[in-house]
């Protein structure tokens, strides 16, 4: 089933993941506009989105996702919203795990109130694998229980929780993508891919999260390019069946057993 979008509304789309589909729906999509939402913390950047600025079909409003005021006032706008706003980062979450519970719990259901009051054709939720916590062996697939094992991925499991009840109580034609550990263009530089390249440059030793006492994540994780992300969002929110609660599988929605010694 095909879905025709006159407008979106993008959350969190200065952050590297977001901003590469806004680009990518800018060139394969140009006539669906888009309304950017972001409230510009640490990981988000306004210079990843600098192109489109001044440019028909693209607007950006700096607010927080859990303003449900301002969040009302653009989805009045729309007719689907992409919420790729999060707290995000284990280690982030353990100095600060209040501030992730506020963006990824209330703010995704400030978005979910706003998406069902003005009966948007989709919702798509950006959620991520480490809901599953530690993979024993094999890998996980959709049907497997959440074990968070750190503030983040229990903010995000939350987060989803509250998603799919909208769904079940309200029809909300949600979407989610449990994407593993992204990497590509305008990436912020705390991620590993982006740390092993700058400490190796600079000859300075790299910590492999889960070899200290204090690491929460033990689990091998797997790298998904956001390019491929960024299309599998949009093409779950254009083409998937027309239900409450559709998650997109292929390699997005897997996580990997940590590998033997």
């Amino acid at each position: 089933m095909s879905r025709t979008f006159r407008r979106l509304l993008v959350a969190g789309a200065a952050g590297f993941i977001g901003s590469n589909f806004v680009r990518h729906l800018r060139r394969e999509r140009p006539a669906i506009e888009i309304i950017v939402l972001d409230k510009l913390t640490y990981a988000g950047n306004l210079a990843n989105l600098l192109e489109f600025e001044g440019r028909p079909g693209y607007r950006f409003v700096h607010g927080d996702i859990c303003d449900s005021g301002l969040v009302d006032s653009l989805a009045v706008e729309c007719d689907a919203i992409v919420n790729f706003a999060a707290e995000t980062h284990v280690d982030r979450s353990l100095m600060d795990p209040l501030a992730f519970i506020d963006t990824d719990v209330r703010g995704t259901a400030v978005l979910c109130e706003a998406a069902r009051r003005h009966e948007h054709q989709a919702f798509l939720l950006v959620s991520t694998d480490e809901v599953y916590g530690h993979v024993g062996e094999g890998r996980s697939v959709e049907s497997d229980p959440f074990r968070p094992r750190s503030p983040y991925s229990a903010s995000k499991a939350g987060g989803e929780h509250l998603a799919h009840a909208y769904a079940e109580s309200f029809g909300l034609p949600l979407l989610v993508t449990r994407g593993s550990n992204n990497y590509g263009p305008y990436q912020y530089p705390e991620k590993l891919i982006p740390v092993l390249i700058t400490n190796s440059r600079s000859i300075k030793t790299v910590r492999q999260s889960g070899t200290s006492s204090t690491s929460t994540t033990t689990a091998g994780r797997s790298t998904l390019c956001c390019t491929k992300h960024r299309r599998g969002a949009f093409t779950t929110s254009a083409q998937a069946p027309r239900q409450a609660g559709c998650r997109l599988r292929k390699r997005c929605s897997t996580s990997w057993a940590s590998p033997a010694p």
